[in-house]
């Protein structure tokens, strides 16, 4: 019975340790048509590729550049960590950052890009999804550990990997079936998607998405 019992408890989010004392939870989602390593978080600190942050200026009190240097050829040192901006480009409504990161005692440095979606605001959906579309298309292209970060770590961040789960299945050829999307995607982390608002979000960045990898002139008018 105890054995039982044991086997149907849900996974617990894995913890992950920063600096010194602070430490952040994270949860590590299974995404079954990307055979890579995905994570919803408030604060990363794993070996990654892609790092897409939707956050709203002055929306907490941790700053972008108590994190890592946000100008070009810029560089900073956390703890025995160095980071070094290497490449700044701005877009309407999403900044990108190539970052050279080089942990104490390693030869070679990892090159992280991370994404900041600064327009999106707390607890509601995005009016302008081109943006989100464009920049999951590159995190999707990379193949390579990603973490979708928000204030919650759930809602935009849960938003973001729903729909990038989505882009997933369809490039693998499988239809796409949202309500059981977000059912296993809350199994892994409570909370994905915060609202019925977020939910039209993934569904208007679908069509968005479909729009732009259609010729059909059907498909043309659903946006």
């Amino acid at each position: 019975m105890k054995k039982s019992m044991r086997s149907k408890r849900k996974k617990k989010p894995t913890v992950m340790k920063s600096c010194g004392d602070n430490f952040i939870c994270a949860s590590k989602v299974t995404v079954p048509e990307y055979n890579r390593t995905v994570i919803l978080a408030q604060v990363p600190d794993e070996n990654v590729a892609s790092v897409v942050i939707a956050v709203m200026p002055l929306e907490s009190s941790v700053t972008l550049q108590q994190i890592f240097p946000l100008l070009n050829g810029t560089y900073s040192n956390h703890g025995k960590m160095f980071l070094n901006n290497k490449k700044v480009e701005s877009a309407v409504a999403v900044t990108s950052y190539t970052l050279e990161i080089l942990p104490d005692g390693c030869s070679n440095s990892l090159i992280t890009t991370v994404y900041l979606l600064h327009n999106w605001r707390q607890k509601r959906g995005l009016e302008q999804v081109g943006d989100l579309v464009n920049t999951l298309e590159q995190v999707l292209k990379t193949n390579e550990n990603t973490v979708f970060m928000s204030m919650n770590g759930t809602g935009r961040a849960g938003t973001m990997l729903a729909f990038f789960q989505a882009m997933a299945q369809v490039q693998k050829g499988k239809e796409v079936n949202p309500e059981e999307t977000m059912e296993k995607l809350r199994a892994e982390r409570c909370g994905v998607v915060d609202n019925a608002e977020q939910y039209g979000t993934v569904h208007k960045a679908m069509a968005f998405w479909f729009k732009n990898k259609s010729n059909s002139a059907e498909t043309q008018k659903i946006v």
